[in-house]
């Protein structure tokens, strides 16, 4: 939903309209509705489930739902099947 959005439209509801990640495409970034909601894979959530840096890779994490729907041009520990992945930066 929020790729189709326009800049108006996406503010209006609560997102932040801008550029992201390497290709910098003008995007809208919305609010997810279940931010910091308990997870331990990102199929619970709308966007990622992500745990704090300092949980090292492969180890197990509990994590929390993050709060944008964009995680292009950001740097995230994500969890998946209840495991840190690391701290990885997507582009």
């Amino acid at each position: 939903e929020a790729k189709t959005l326009d800049k108006s439209t996406c503010e209006a509801k609560g997102g932040t309209w801008g550029r992201f990640g390497l290709l910098q495409v003008e995007q809208c970034n919305l609010p997810t509705e279940d931010a910091g909601k308990e997870c331990s894979d990102s199929n619970e959530c709308e966007s990622a489930c992500v745990t704090d840096d300092n949980n090292t890779i492969g180890t197990p994490a509990k994590g929390f739902c993050y709060g944008w729907t964009v995680i292009l041009g950001t740097c995230l520990n994500r969890v998946e099947e209840g495991q840190a992945l690391g701290a990885l930066c997507v582009d």
